[in-house]
């Protein structure tokens, strides 16, 4: 392709209209569809035959534009690897062709249809997890020409218009797939609040699960396919992450670590509690020794204070008798005295 570099951007528009008109860029399986190509000169004035670029005087406009247009029947999807995940594209069938088209007068257009019967795509090389997707692709030149020895050589100039549609195949199993993927996710959240509620139960206690997103992707996803954009609902699956599981699992964990240091305290407060009996023990043990030996020293004073009273009565009443012994030998002794005779 030789480049032009005079046509006047924007001069030539180009469009794709496409009949029925599918509704969130979706095509029904074994549906027929057209697709017309609207090409309109804007304020393209060069006329046939003159020098694209008169500067030059070398490539001539032959009065024609050219159409290349492809179709292209891929299927998609998206491969989960590990944490993260990958789409990818994979083309089952392509075909193109091209067209010569006449340059309309300024401010007319030339139209150019095709025809399509979505009956592509879903066969056994297309899983249920996967698009069908329709794509066409045109693109529109200027044709131009050079003289040399009396022959004209065409070339393609510059590119005037370009257009890239594409569509997502529906079909009635798909539609059904995209339905179980919204009560998958209605499973998830009751069985995530179940889950919860228990966890709760046996701690006593709220730990405050964030289910925001699930509950925003079950809304969402809802609302798409009663809409009938299934495209949409897949996508705002595909692209939702459960943080709730991981969210539950922090909390957990965070329990976890926390009963874990409650239990390594208890350990250490039972261990000194026990060291405190020991140690209580030994007092005890010391304490009875003590009081033994006390008992022993009293019982021994006892004894003496017993031995010493003893021993001072028989002292006194020894006394007692030997006064009273010379008590009556006084007596005696006055009694038998001769009385003084006076004279």
């Amino acid at each position: 392709m030789v480049a032009l570099g005079q046509v006047p951007e924007g001069s030539v528009s180009l469009e794709i209209v496409t009949t029925p008109e599918p509704a969130f860029n979706q095509i029904e399986y074994g549906e027929s569809y057209q697709f017309d190509v609207l090409v309109d000169n804007l304020n393209f004035d060069i006329e046939e035959g003159a020098f694209i670029d008169p500067s030059e005087r070398e490539f001539r406009f032959s009065g024609n534009l050219i159409l290349y247009i492809s179709f292209t029947v891929s299927k998609e999807g998206v491969l989960h690897v590990g944490p993260g995940s990958r789409s990818y594209v994979t083309a089952l069938e392509e075909w193109d062709t091209s067209y010569d088209i006449a340059m309309p007068e300024i401010g007319g257009s030339n139209a150019l249809p095709f025809q399509y019967s979505s009956t592509r795509g879903y066969d056994s090389r297309v899983g249920v997890d996967e698009w069908v997707t329709f794509t066409v692709d045109a693109q529109l030149y200027v044709e131009q020409y050079r003289e040399s020895e009396g022959e004209k050589r065409y070339y393609l100039g510059d590119l005037v218009g370009e257009q890239i549609l594409k569509y997502y195949v529906t079909s009635r199993s798909k539609v059904d797939y995209v339905g179980d993927v919204l009560d998958a996710v209605d499973w998830e959240l009751t069985r995530a609040r179940a889950a919860i509620a228990e966890v709760e139960g046996q701690l006593g206690y709220s730990l405050n699960v964030d289910l925001r997103g699930l509950e925003a992707l079950q809304t969402t996803m809802g609302a798409a396919i009663e809409e009938g954009d299934y495209v949409t609902a897949m996508g705002l699956y595909e692209g939702y992450e459960p943080a709730w599981r991981d969210n539950l699992e922090e909390k957990l964990l965070a329990e976890a670590e926390e009963k874990q240091t409650l239990e390594s305290a208890l350990e250490d407060a039972s261990e000194h509690l026990e060291d405190l009996t020991q140690n209580f023990q030994t007092i005890e043990a010391a304490l009875a020794d003590l009081t033994a030996s006390h008992r022993l020293e009293v019982q021994e004073l006892d004894a003496a204070l017993s031995a010493a009273k003893t021993n001072g009565r028989l002292y006194l009443f020894g006394i007692v008798i030997a006064l009273a012994g010379l008590v009556l030998v006084f007596l005696r002794s006055s009694r038998t005295k001769p009385a003084p005779v006076v004279p």
